[in-house]
């Protein structure tokens, strides 16, 4: 029950050698994220010639300890049972390294037969220094609470201390291409996206129902799974935001609004601002 079938493909993000352009031989790590608990290694492998992995994994649930009554044989006796723990939730994060380059950003798992697509934040070494610079300077960045990130794993720790230290309201802001496969949310009822939960990630509605969760945190948690899925079809980065809008939603903010802003002269990349509540 608690163990996943992994498929991925690793890219370096487009560029002079062409898009879907494949990472051979990255050593690639997927990591199950426990609030307040240690994280654990679930699966490791090298990418193939295609940028591939698969493979099962091992238990990403945690396991608990309860005591039940065996009532037969007679007269009966306690007995102490190991189950999976219901309240440990499916975060998952993925850890790439190439070389010297390395990265550890959100990984979101979509079923067994679904291969996820992974982009670094890079590109391959053969091209001129200036072409590279040239195309990092366009790469896409995440403000929390208006301090800047281009690092997908550092914007996710800030935000999460932020959720962790209460504050009332976190600001996230993605701009630049990405930002645009998360327009289509602006301006949703919330309710209405409960019943397309299940066409982004199948069994996840049946997965989220399963827990004492009111109406409006799951109306929350429709916009959260839809926007994480649309993010697995972009940039890592843009994966940080669907990772914090579950966090945040796990950590009591339900309170959840978005803003998209065009872009202008000076910046002609679109934004979109996601505030994140506690309730009043």
């Amino acid at each position: 029950m608690g163990k996943l079938n992994i498929k991925a493909k690793v890219m370096y993000m487009p560029g002079p050698w062409g898009v879907n352009e494949p990472v051979k031989g990255a050593k690639i790590k997927i990591l199950d994220v426990d609030i307040g608990g240690r994280d654990d290694i679930i699966f490791s492998k090298d990418t193939s010639s295609l940028g591939k992995v698969a493979g099962l994994s091992k238990e990403w649930q945690d396991q608990r300890k309860i005591r039940v009554w065996q009532p037969l044989p007679l007269p009966g006796k306690w007995i102490t049972k190991t189950i999976h723990d219901p309240s440990d939730m499916m975060l998952l994060e993925v850890d790439v390294r190439e070389g010297e380059k390395h990265i550890r950003a959100p990984f979101v798992y979509l079923g067994k037969d679904i291969e996820v697509p992974i982009i670094v934040p890079w590109g391959k070494e053969s091209i001129p220094d200036a072409i590279s610079g040239m195309i990092s300077s366009l790469s896409p960045t995440i403000s929390v609470d208006g301090t800047r990130y281009t690092d997908a794993m550092e914007a996710q720790k800030a935000a999460r201390r932020k959720f962790e230290a209460r504050d009332k309201q976190v600001d996230i802001i993605i701009t630049g291409p990405e930002a645009l496969l998360f327009m289509p949310f602006a301006g949703k009822n919330f309710s209405g996206l409960k019943d397309l939960v299940d066409d982004v990630l199948p069994g996840s509605k049946q997965f989220f129902y399963s827990n004492p969760i009111g109406a409006a945190e799951l109306s929350a948690i429709a916009l959260i799974i839809l926007a994480s899925g649309a993010a697995v079809s972009g940039t890592i980065l843009a994966g940080c935001v669907g990772f914090c809008l579950i966090l945040a939603l796990y950590l009591g903010y339900t309170d959840i609004s978005l803003d998209v802003a065009p872009g202008t002269g000076n910046n002609p990349m679109p934004s979109v601002k996601f505030s994140l509540k506690l309730p009043a």
